[in-house]
């Protein structure tokens, strides 16, 4: 959930004519992906590098999806992804920027570290800050639509940056549920604009080590946070 508050919904919790975007109805008048994206790619080329990505991905255990996707990008960056418990443990100790306490409240086991504590995940503006842990600076954005959103992660993972998402899980897994609402982060590892599919590195199923879904699907779950992003500079 949201506020901007990310927990894990597993317990609430180029181009070739640019075809897939364009199969997707993605490309209309006000709405093209930009020149600078495309002239990067070729058919079929995937952008990233799900497969290296893959190295580091963890199953979570708790409310701690931003939590393990934070370690997720520590890994990637650094060569070393912390465990769930020491990633826990710092969130835990780190003040949060939007509530009181700290950033995390739960365990990593998934309920409340505390008799009088809900786990009710993690706001999305406090990711930074627990990447500042790691000396990994990380900026929040949101998109203004679905295509400039493309186009933006696409343009990141090209020069090497991580990418963090807000998306609602039910979409993603295709399950009953609310799909109304974010409540849940992905590392985006990857995307294959021709072939219209994305890879995320998605701790909330046994799965979600270089998760593919199709891009429709990813942009149906992702528009549930307005396009939100937090991205490595």
């Amino acid at each position: 959930m949201f506020t901007r508050k990310i927990a894990t919904a597993a317990s609430t919790c180029i181009t070739a004519a640019v075809i897939g975007v364009a199969a997707l109805g993605l490309v209309g008048t006000a709405n093209a992906v930009s020149p600078a994206a495309v002239s990067t790619m070729s058919a079929s080329v995937v952008v990233g590098d799900p497969v290296g990505a893959a190295t580091y991905w963890q199953r979570q255990h708790g409310d701690d999806c931003a939590e393990m996707a934070v370690a997720d990008v520590v890994g990637e960056v650094t060569g070393r992804s912390p465990s769930e418990a020491e990633i826990v443990e710092v969130a835990r100790n780190t003040p949060s920027t939007v509530t009181p306490g700290p950033i995390y409240t739960g365990d990593a086991a998934g309920g409340p570290a505390d008799a009088d504590a809900s786990t009710g995940g993690t706001a999305s503006e406090d990711i930074p800050v627990l990447l500042a842990n790691y000396d990994i600076a990380a900026v929040l954005s949101h998109a203004e639509n679905a295509t400039a959103g493309v186009d933006e992660i696409v343009a990141d993972l090209v020069i090497g940056r991580k990418v963090i998402v807000g998306v609602n899980a039910e979409i993603i897994w295709g399950e009953r549920g609310d799909r109304t609402t974010a409540d849940h982060a992905a590392v985006v590892t990857g995307i294959d604009l021709a072939a219209g599919l994305v890879y995320l590195n998605d701790s909330g199923i046994d799965t979600g080590r270089a998760e593919t879904i199709s891009l429709d699907v990813f942009l149906a779950s992702w528009s549930t946070s307005d396009y939100e992003m937090i991205t490595t500079l």
